[in-house]
């Protein structure tokens, strides 16, 4: 979900490469590409027959893409 998420705004490529404590940073995110993350990893886990609705605090503390990978974990539900 989180790859997808990434991928719907960053170039696919580039978000493969990532690690999970890869930087969030290196892809130069700005507050409304991290808005775009959200809406991407929100239709995703729709599509996947869950909810997962991340919020600006979410966001502001996802550091590294493990980051995102537990703050969707946590907001994850069926």
């Amino acid at each position: 979900i989180v790859e997808v998420g990434l991928t719907a705004v960053f170039d696919a490529g580039l978000v493969r490469q990532l690690r999970e404590d890869s930087p969030l940073s290196v892809l130069g995110m700005v507050p409304a590409d991290a808005v775009c993350v959200a809406d991407a990893v929100e239709q995703e886990a729709g599509r996947l027959g869950w909810s997962c609705r991340l919020g600006d605090d979410d966001l502001a503390v996802a550091v590294t893409v493990a980051d995102l990978v537990t703050a969707v974990q946590q907001r994850g539900e069926r």
